[in-house]
């Protein structure tokens, strides 16, 4: 299957592309995808202001890219990459589409966190990923049959 990554020039795209540096997972062909070409990324995509790259119908999204540091205005663009890798994937025909979020979404305490815990995020970062996850499963639910997966 092939699977755009976005945010390749980052941390866990990073990471992600030196584990996968011999052999990828069976069957998983990821297309690197940053916000500039540096001729180690498949593609070049800024999210905020290009335009979508041509995804392989029936692929996969895995979207890594985000915005880590910076006042609300800006950390609120957390929310409209989302949308806009779930707008590009569904004009492509992608199956699913996997955002990451961040622990920062439970705030801080001395317990293990799980998904079933309530959110109580105590930073902008926390806030903007929240308001992202809640944004992308508000987008899943109207998209329609045809959308992906989120």
């Amino acid at each position: 299957m092939r699977v755009l990554i976005t945010g390749a020039a980052g941390r866990l795209g990073r990471m992600l592309r030196a584990a996968w540096a011999d052999t990828a997972p069976l069957g998983f062909e990821p297309i690197w995808s940053a916000r500039w070409a540096d001729g180690s990324n498949d593609l070049a995509w800024d999210i905020l202001s290009g335009s979508a790259p041509n995804i392989a119908e029936g692929a996969a999204v895995l979207h890594l890219a985000g915005v880590l540091r910076g006042h609300s205005a800006t950390l609120s663009e957390n929310a409209t990459m989302a949308l806009k890798v779930c707008a590009a994937a569904r004009f492509a025909g992608a199956r699913h589409v996997f955002l990451t979020s961040s622990a920062a979404v439970y705030g801080s305490s001395f317990r293990d966190h799980v998904e079933v815990h309530a959110p109580a995020p105590c930073s902008g970062y926390g806030r903007a990923k929240l308001a992202m996850e809640r944004a992308a499963l508000c987008w899943a639910h109207d998209a329609g049959s045809d959308a992906p997966s989120v």
